[in-house]
């Protein structure tokens, strides 16, 4: 399931994808045209949660992107994609069973350069 869910997640969010969702996220602001690609990724990340999770729609823009930094942060560190991912479960932001797609999401947004370390542990966890 992890799996799943975070490489689902990491596809949205790069792509902008919401595969078999033909629901409008409302109040999310479009990038500017002169944005830059991190600006792009971080409203990629912010719609892909709200589609996909709908208990996010709930949470503010600031909270989903600290949560997702903190992934980045703890990857960065040298925690787990697993340890990286329970790290934000204190915020209480969605079900645990969909916070993949939060941890996924913000692999792809906040520190895409940790994605190759990411997949090959999630094809290698008992999650598959």
């Amino acid at each position: 399931m992890l799996k799943q869910t975070a490489v689902a997640a990491a596809c949205l969010a790069v792509f902008g994808l919401t595969v078999g969702c033909t629901q409008e996220v409302v109040g999310m602001a479009e990038p500017e045209p002169e944005s830059d690609i991190s600006d792009i990724l971080t409203v990629n990340y912010l719609k892909t949660l709200r589609v996909e999770v709908p208990e996010t729609r709930t949470a503010s823009d600031g909270d989903l992107i600290k949560a997702g930094k903190q992934v980045c942060e703890r990857l960065n560190d040298g925690a787990t994609f697993v340890a990286a991912t329970a790290s934000v479960l204190q915020y209480d932001l969605m079900p645990i069973e969909d916070i993949g797609y939060l941890s996924g999401s913000a692999v792809l947004a906040f520190c895409p350069e940790r994605w190759s370390d990411v997949e090959g542990e999630i094809n290698d966890s008992e999650f598959n």
